[in-house]
C-alpha cells in the first residue's frame, strides 16, 4: 500500500509536466502563423504586398497577432483599407480589404494629397500627378496623413463625400475640373470646359448631379464654354452666358 502510494505521488507531477511540455510544444510549432488568406482587394492589390502592409511574421505565435495593430498598418499604407480580421486556428490569419480609389486631389501645406471617396489621404505628392482627378478647394484641412481621413470641417468631409459620391454614381466625375467647398451652403463645381456650376448644400445632391451632367454633355457638345449653370434646385438646370460674380 505504501508503495502505491508514493507511485502515486509521482504521477501528478509527471502528468503536469507532460502537460506544459506539450503546451510548449503546441505554442512554439502548431499555433503559429504560417498562412495568410486575403479577400475583397479583386486583384488590383498583391496578396504579398497586403501581408507586407500587415507586417505578419510568419512562424511567430498566432496568439500575439493584434488586430487593432494590424489594422493600423495597413490603413497606414494609403492605398488599401483594412475591413475585417479573423482568424482559423490553429495557424492561418484571415484578412478582409478594400482597395481605395483615386478621386481627387487637394494641396495642403505645399504639397498634393491624393483622396479616396471618403476623403483619406491615399499618396502624398510633391507635384501635381498626371492622372484625371477632382482638385478640391476651401476645404481648409488641418491634417492631411497618409492613411487617415484628412482633418477638417466634419460638414465639409460630408459635402465632399456626398459629392464624390454622386459624381460616381452617374458618371459625371469626367466633366469636373475643381470642386470648391469654401461655402458648403453654396457649392460649386467647375467643369473642364469653364463653365461654373452652382450646386447650392448637399440636398438632392444626387438630382442635382444629374441635372448637371445632362446640362454640361448638351452644352459641350454645342461648344459652349465659361458661363454659368444653376442646378441648386434639384429639379432643373439654368444656363446663362454671365460670368460669376467675383470679389
Amino acid at each position: 500500500m505504501r508503495r502505491r502510494r508514493r507511485n502515486r505521488k509521482w504521477i501528478i507531477p509527471v502528468i503536469l509536466l507532460m502537460l506544459v511540455i506539450s503546451c510548449g510544444l503546441l505554442l512554439r510549432f502548431v499555433f503559429v502563423v504560417r498562412g495568410v488568406e486575403v479577400t475583397g482587394n479583386s486583384g488590383a492589390v498583391s496578396k504579398e504586398s497586403v501581408v507586407r502592409f500587415a507586417r505578419l511574421g510568419f512562424g511567430t505565435s498566432i496568439l500575439k497577432v493584434d488586430r487593432e495593430e494590424i489594422e493600423d498598418r495597413i490603413n497606414a499604407s494609403g492605398s488599401i483599407k483594412f475591413v475585417d480580421m479573423s482568424i482559423r486556428y490553429p495557424d492561418t490569419v484571415c484578412l478582409e480589404v478594400k482597395v481605395r480609389n483615386r478621386e481627387a486631389m487637394m494641396l495642403h501645406m505645399g504639397k498634393i494629397r491624393i483622396l479616396d471617396a471618403e476623403a483619406y489621404v491615399m499618396r502624398i505628392m510633391d507635384e501635381v500627378p498626371d492622372l484625371d482627378l477632382v482638385y478640391v478647394s476651401g476645404m481648409n484641412a488641418m491634417s492631411c496623413e497618409r492613411g487617415q481621413q484628412i482633418r477638417a470641417d466634419e460638414e465639409k468631409i460630408q459635402a465632399y463625400c456626398a459629392v464624390i459620391e454622386a459624381l460616381n454614381c452617374h458618371g459625371a466625375d469626367i466633366y469636373v475640373s475643381e470642386l470648391k467647398l469654401d461655402d458648403v451652403q453654396n457649392m460649386q463645381i467647375i467643369t473642364r470646359t469653364g463653365i461654373t456650376v452652382n450646386l447650392g448644400d448637399v440636398n438632392k445632391i444626387s438630382d442635382k448631379v444629374a441635372w448637371m451632367k445632362s446640362a454640361v454633355a448638351d452644352l459641350e457638345y454645342r461648344g459652349e464654354r465659361g458661363g454659368l449653370l444653376d442646378v441648386s434646385s434639384g429639379n432643373k438646370a439654368d444656363y446663362s452666358l454671365s460670368a460669376p460674380a467675383t470679389e
